[in-house]
């Protein structure tokens, strides 16, 4: 295959051929030229020198120049090739939550940069960024209120149910774990999981599957970080906590809060924010710990899962609430978990 004659190859073989014609022609000028001092052949010697170094130098110094502009040109179309699914996702996921929304956000944006717009059109462009946010970002639990009835009664026997499983579930997570634990939880660490042995714990002890619960975690607290939420709806929990770590000091005040009747946040990596689960999982150890926390949210969703006849996307968009917004917050768990129980069938 024969080679491209680049600018950098180029200069590269001409360096020599420029560190010759300069010593040279400092030495010619040194010889030729009448008024300038005749130098001895050791001076001489030492001109043609520098002139071969200043003119190698200079070749050196453009070809590492040339060689980082190159380095960082092709590391800046790595990550483009990295990031550019991720934008398209994206993207799909906002069209998925309401048809045509990144043209309708385009050209309400170029409407706000070329004319002065009233409050109604402000108002409309923060509620289509509200959505996109709403399906991008990280989620704050499960609403048990949505103004949704046939939504909102589904949520509520599936919450109602994991109320009456709760605390006598069972102990089978106190088992051993074996080799392929070991295995599904390395995939599970490599796919964003947290804290992958409690995230299986609460599997077995749910008797979920374990990408369910790990689809949870990676929608709900960034992959099972012991979170706050950040939700505003509730005022329980003081808004400098908001997607903070969860302490037991923190629980303390805002579970006080809580009792004295202020709105509950999510808590934890499971999210839990009814008032009912994160009691459930006050009984099982406390809810402001990772694996009590994670087990109730685990049962939960199986509740949820039954409720819709083991339908994941539909569980998984009631869970989120109701509209556009839920309805791809479910289809994005959908792929999330398909994806995930590849991966752990791989592991066997």
């Amino acid at each position: 295959m024969p080679k491209v004659a680049t600018p950098a190859r180029i200069v590269a073989l001409l360096a020599p051929v420029f560190s010759a014609v300069s010593a040279i022609g400092l030495a010619w000028l040194a010889r030729h030229f009448p008024g300038l001092p005749r130098p001895s052949a050791s001076e001489l010697l030492a001109l043609e020198v520098t002139g071969a170094t200043s003119a190698a130098g200079a070749a050196l110094k453009w070809l590492h120049g040339q060689s980082a502009w190159e380095r960082d040109q092709a590391r800046f179309a790595h990550e483009e090739s990295l990031y550019e699914p991720q934008v398209a996702r994206g993207v799909h996921l906002a069209e998925a939550a309401d048809p045509g929304l990144e043209h309708a956000v385009v050209a309400e944006g170029e409407t706000l940069l070329t004319s002065a717009v009233g409050e109604p059109a402000a108002q409309e462009i923060e509620t289509v960024a509200e959505q996109v946010v709403t399906v991008a970002r990280t989620a704050y639990g499960c609403k048990l209120i949505t103004g949704d009835h046939p939504r909102d009664q589904l949520v509520a026997r599936a919450h109602a149910a994991t109320l009456a499983l709760l605390p006598d579930v069972g102990s089978s997570d106190k088992q051993t774990m074996g080799e392929y634990d070991q295995r599904l939880m390395a995939a599970a660490k490599k796919n964003g999981i947290v804290d992958a042995p409690n995230a299986l714990a609460a599997a077995i002890y749910s008797r979920t599957d374990f990408s369910i619960v790990c689809t949870s975690l990676l929608m709900e607290s960034y992959g099972g970080r012991n979170m706050w939420g950040g939700d505003p709806a509730g005022d329980a929990l003081p808004s400098n906590l908001f997607e903070q770590d969860v302490t037991p000091a923190g629980w303390e005040e805002y579970w006080a809060n809580v009792k004295r009747g202020l709105r509950t946040n999510g808590c934890g990596p499971g999210q839990l924010t009814s008032e009912g689960l994160q009691a459930a999982a006050n009984s099982i150890g406390g809810c402001w710990l990772p694996g009590p926390n994670m087990k109730v949210a685990a049962i939960f969703m199986r509740q949820l899962l039954a409720e819709t006849g083991g339908d994941i996307t539909l569980a998984y968009q009631h869970y989120n609430g109701s509209g556009p917004a839920a309805v791809a917050y479910g289809q994005r768990a959908y792929a999330i978990e398909a994806n995930l129980k590849r991966t752990y069938m791989g592991a066997r």
